[in-house]
């Protein structure tokens, strides 16, 4: 099996269509909406972003580090795939903050992710320039009282749900940094045009990505997924994964080739084949030698009887690419979520673990119980108890009392108190 003379199936109309209207009875929070923003979000955020300060000019402008997690840091992610080198962004999730003289952009949707609270507060003051991009929160809040730039996205949005906004902020901070060059906010804004025109054009249920989705998201459902992926998918691939498990409930997990293939492969030994699916993500400027490794990993996993399935894109160059990915992407788990009877939107696990994790909230001091009205006949009889301390004398301290504490504590000569065994 060459995996790159498969052609992509295609939907009709007619099946995407009967497909689109059960999703939209059960994505209650119009989910599906935001994915066909995204070119307009990307557009936004370049305007938006005309107005904000990008803050001091970083020291060493080689690369620029991107502090997130989820949605917001698989934006560094994707930047990453779209440009010639895709290392000008260092990707940090929650771990050990950097240290060099490299410009910092602290991301997070909510602004209250407690790991990035706590990396932004480390990565605060020395020679480092910091930019934060958030929706509010504590992140906002960080910013006034530390006078950082703070990059505002819309509220209303799952963190998932902003991509846009987030990949047109991060890139449009980068090219005010000198990081990249302008041009790459302009292929960018070309692809996001282009894309939204042929979105327009077409209805949903007749766009071609739109009716590759179904077929991708109909072998998949019941079986789950590993996402085999060359180094310069690297985001689309965390895109994919993300949003099966997300939107669809559904477990999906990463292998990259070719170094998955010299360690991660051997796990797999034992999987039931019914139970699995494996997509292949590559490039077409990965080199010959690649894709043939790529072929040769479909054909053996195809032999032993799993499904074994191309991701198809469209487009001139990396941005077109993938932005046509993410849109393939998404539309593949909103599909699988509707032929599984899912909200795409609703989260079980992620609020729960959330929620254990921040710290237990103080509660108010409770007021005091009033004092119970006595129910108890008054007699004219004495309390023994009472009488019988009446002729106790109170004790009166030593004037000396001081002196000798301050000599008798600790001194060797001190008596100690006995044993009562």
């Amino acid at each position: 099996m060459n995996i790159w003379e498969v052609s992509p199936q295609i939907s009709t109309p007619e099946e995407v269509s009967k497909i689109v209207k059960k999703l939209r009875k059960l994505d209650v929070s119009k989910m599906e909406d935001h994915v066909l923003e995204l070119p307009v979000q990307i557009k936004s955020a370049f305007e938006t972003a005309l107005k904000y300060d990008e803050g001091d000019m970083p020291l060493s402008r080689d690369k620029v580090h991107l502090i997130g997690l989820g949605g917001s840091a698989i934006a560094g992610d994707l930047i990453g795939d779209m440009l010639e080198n895709p290392n000008k962004v260092i990707v940090h999730r929650g771990s050990i903050p950097p240290r060099d003289t490299r410009g910092v952009i602290v991301s997070s949707y909510s602004g209250s992710t407690r790991e990035i609270i706590q990396i932004a507060d480390q990565v605060y003051g020395g020679l480092r320039s910091n930019v934060y991009i958030s929706s509010g929160g504590e992140l906002t809040r960080m910013a006034w009282e530390q006078s950082i730039p703070i990059w505002r996205i819309p509220t209303g949005y799952q963190p998932r749900a902003a991509l846009g906004w987030a990949l047109g902020l991060a890139i449009s901070l980068m090219v005010r940094w000198d990081i990249v060059l302008p041009k790459q906010v302009e292929k960018l804004e070309k692809a996001a045009t282009r894309l939204a025109v042929s979105l327009d054009k077409d209805e949903p249920t007749e766009h071609p990505l739109i009716r590759a989705a179904l077929p991708i998201s109909t072998t998949i459902k019941g079986k789950s997924v590993i996402v085999f992926y060359s180094k310069a998918c690297t985001g689309i691939a965390t895109r994919l994964s993300a949003q099966l498990n997300e939107n669809s409930n559904h477990p999906a997990f990463q292998i990259e080739i070719p170094e998955g293939l010299h360690n991660a492969v051997e796990g797999l030994i034992n999987l039931d084949h019914k139970k699995w699916a494996m997509i292949f993500l590559a490039d077409p400027n990965d080199s010959p030698d690649l894709r043939e490794t790529f072929s040769i990993a479909a054909e053996y996993f195809y032999e032993k009887g799993f499904a074994c399935l191309p991701f198809p894109a469209a487009g001139s160059d990396q941005f077109e690419l993938t932005l046509s990915r993410i849109v393939l992407a998404d539309y593949v788990s909103l599909f699988l979520a509707a032929l599984k009877g899912n909200d795409p939107t609703e989260l079980k696990v992620i609020p729960e673990i959330k929620l254990r994790g921040e710290p237990p909230k103080s509660e108010p001091d409770p007021e005091p119980d009033p004092e119970p009205e006595s129910n108890s006949v008054s007699t004219d009889e004495p309390d023994p108890e009472m009488e019988s301390k009446k002729d106790v004398e109170p004790w009166i301290p030593p004037d000396d009392l001081d002196e000798n504490f301050n000599q008798d504590i600790g001194s060797e000569n001190s008596e100690q108190p006995k044993s009562n065994e």
